[in-house]
This record gives structure tokens, C-alpha cells and sequence, in this order.
């Protein structure tokens, strides 16, 4: 719909910056934010040298070092470490997620980013895809 850019047009124009940089500093602090008071946030406490699985030999490391804490773990299960991490995962991908939904609008003038949204078949099947391998993964 728009009028052919020239050869000596810039690829990635002032617009597009501003896009990229304002959503890699919402991404970054977002994720940061999850990384140091997500434990306390979701009530999921941890120490920073928990194994992400409860394996035997970090059982009886447990067990040598602070024996009250034992009854938090059960073998093979994950720990509130991994869980807080697999937030930290699944909050990043929704936001990749938010983020392939906005950069369809490049303009300033076009606010509305649903406008004609379902018209791109292959945009939506793989958004969907996106979402339905994420929740398998998680």
C-alpha cells in the first residue's frame, strides 16, 4: 500500500529502532525482575546452589548441610528453582509472542495491530503453533 522505498533508503529506519530498543529494554527488565524477585513474587523460595532436580546427590547434600530443609525436596522432582526458571522461560517466549503481534505495524499511524489480523494465514497457524509447542514444552 505504501510508494517503493529507494535504493538508498535505510533497511531498519528511525521507527524501527525504536521499536527494537523499547522492546528489548521491556524484555530485559522484565526477565531481570522475574530472575531476582521472582521467588518471592510466586512464594517459591529457594537458595542460589539448588539444583534445578532433586537428585540424590543433592539430597544428601542438603541433608549434610541444612537437614529441615530435606522435607522440601522429593527425588527427581523439580525444585521451586525450576519452577521460578520455567516462569522466567514462559514469560519471555509471550513476550517474543507480543512482540511478532506489534512488529506487524511499522508506521506510526497504525495503531490498531489486529486490523486485518486474521487475513495471513500463515502468520496466525504459526503464532498458534508457537503457543501449542510452548505449552507442550512447559
Amino acid at each position: 500500500m505504501r510508494k517503493p522505498a529507494s535504493k538508498q533508503d535505510k533497511i531498519v529506519d528511525s521507527i524501527m529502532w525504536r521499536n527494537i530498543f523499547g522492546h528489548a529494554f521491556y524484555q530485559i527488565t522484565v526477565l531481570m525482575l522475574l530472575l531476582v524477585w521472582g521467588r518471592d513474587w510466586f512464594n517459591l523460595p529457594y537458595e542460589n546452589d539448588d539444583d534445578l532436580f532433586a537428585s540424590q546427590a543433592f539430597l544428601d547434600k542438603i541433608a549434610e548441610e541444612d537437614p529441615t530443609r530435606l522435607s522440601e525436596f522429593t527425588l527427581d522432582e523439580a525444585t521451586n528453582k525450576c519452577h521460578v526458571y520455567t516462569i522466567v522461560f514462559q514469560a519471555f517466549v509471550m513476550m517474543q509472542i507480543f512482540n511478532m503481534i506489534n512488529a506487524r505495524k511499522l508506521l506510526n499511524d497504525e495503531l490498531n495491530v489486529f486490523a486485518s489480523f486474521f487475513n495471513n494465514f500463515r502468520f496466525v497457524f504459526i503464532l498458534i503453533l508457537i503457543l501449542v509447542v510452548q505449552l507442550i514444552l512447559v
